[in-house]
């Protein structure tokens, strides 16, 4: 529905999600130029969601009936809110306990693999039409 490349910038909202997250639900505080830094972060992803927009590719199937990039832009912002909701999730629960890095990241790989290993096991077996 939108560029790769689109996307990718977009992504960026992410450090906006989750300072906005971490004000409400953690309590922190900014200074002024945490907010400079905000404004320009969100400045910029505003410019690049608007592209698409203001320039639209004439090739795209949006003009036929098809999937606009307003909604695209849409579902990157929400997925954006869900991404920062776990940030700032994982924060507030794992915030109060010693962990080591390296160990964190091991057990994450080791639990994504063990998961995606059985799902892809039982969807390996789910007949598909052509």
């Amino acid at each position: 529905m939108i560029a790769a490349s689109i996307y990718q910038m977009m992504r960026g909202l992410i450090v906006f999600v989750a300072a906005i997250f971490s004000i409400i639900f953690l309590g922190s505080r900014f200074h002024r130029h945490h907010w400079t830094a905000l404004t320009f972060v969100v400045g910029g992803v505003a410019i690049v969601g608007a592209s698409p927009l203001i320039y639209p590719d004439d090739n795209e199937e949006g003009d036929e009936g098809g999937p606009s990039p307003i909604f695209g832009i849409i579902l990157v912002i929400v997925a954006q809110l869900f991404a920062g909701g776990l940030i700032i999730s994982e924060e507030k629960f794992l915030g109060n306990y010693y962990l080591h890095p390296l160990k964190v990241v091991g057990w994450e790989g080791f639990w994504g693999c063990s998961i995606y290993l059985i799902l892809l096991t039982i969807f390996q077996f789910i007949p598909c039409s052509d």
